[in-house]
């Protein structure tokens, strides 16, 4: 993610057996910067102080995560504050799933399991329908999507305008 001061937010994660890491690079430089990761509940998972190195501060978050997929997409709040050499502060939150791709010569894996698409297209104009429900557009597509995954589909690509 990029705030509105440009700081960057990178959340990194490899196979789940590997460290995950969280990345911020700002256009001030960083005195103090901390990085929490809380589960769906609202519960602290992992806690840990970045190393500062001039603009840019990094740290390993090793906790037991679980993995997201399209059936369980589970996931997580990283929230970092970063304290900079000027006195100023900010706060960076964003929402993620720890999750990896993988391939060979006959499928796509993710994480360590063969994954295959049933994908359906959306689009403002030649795929979408009318919102006849009266529905807000969160919950018109929230129905749309939690039909389409009762029926069996995976994946939804949004054409033209994504909701």
């Amino acid at each position: 993610m990029i705030s509105e001061r440009n700081s960057v937010l990178r959340i990194i994660a490899g196979k789940t057996c590997e460290p995950m890491s969280v990345k911020l690079t700002c256009e001030k430089d960083i005195a103090a910067a901390t990085v929490e990761i809380f589960d769906a509940s609202g519960e602290c998972v992992a806690k840990s102080e970045l190393t500062p190195e001039g603009k840019l501060a990094a740290a390993a978050v090793i906790f037991d995560a679980k993995p997201w997929s399209a059936e369980k997409p589970v996931l997580y709040c990283a929230r970092v504050r970063a304290i900079f050499t000027d006195g100023s502060e900010e706060a960076l939150e964003d929402r993620f799933g720890y999750r990896y791709f993988s391939a060979d010569d006959k499928n796509i894996y993710l994480n360590g399991f063969p994954f295959y698409m049933r994908a359906y297209i959306r689009g403002c104009a030649a795929h979408e329908h009318q919102n006849n429900c009266g529905l807000s557009e969160y919950d018109f597509y929230k129905k749309n999507i939690l039909m389409a995954k009762s029926y069996g589909f995976n994946a939804v690509r949004f054409h033209s305008v994504i909701p």
